[in-house]
């Protein structure tokens, strides 16, 4: 499975929102979403503002390196989901779920793997 790579932790409230809308997005068009750059090919890495203005943990610099390192695109997540298409090729929706409980689950889910 294609897989969507998530950088940084976001702590504003917009970039938590747009954080939570981009992983129900990727589930809903068949990417596996992860925090980890451990197997399986990271198609995209999507980045918090501070990650991407060097504001971060070095384990993050570290891994936005080896994204950029390895040519695989990283984008904000400010940018809207539908860039990723632009980066990687049009990705077929396997699912219109984009419901606040989506949201709400993976802002939790996340909370609980960071």
């Amino acid at each position: 499975m294609r897989r969507l790579l998530f950088i940084g932790n976001p702590t504003q409230f917009i970039e938590v929102i747009h954080w939570a809308a981009m992983r129900v997005w990727a589930t809903g068009h068949g990417l596996e979403t992860t925090r980890t750059f451990a197997g399986g090919p990271v198609v995209c890495a999507v980045a918090t503002e501070d990650v991407l203005d060097g504001l971060c943990l070095p384990s993050e610099a570290t891994m936005l390196q080896r994204v950029r390192r390895e040519g695989i695109p990283c984008i904000s997540v400010h940018d809207a989901p539908e860039r990723i298409n632009d980066e990687i090729g049009a990705l077929t929706p396997i699912t219109a779920l984009h419901t606040e409980a989506d949201a709400e689950s993976l802002i939790e889910s996340d909370k609980a793997s960071a």
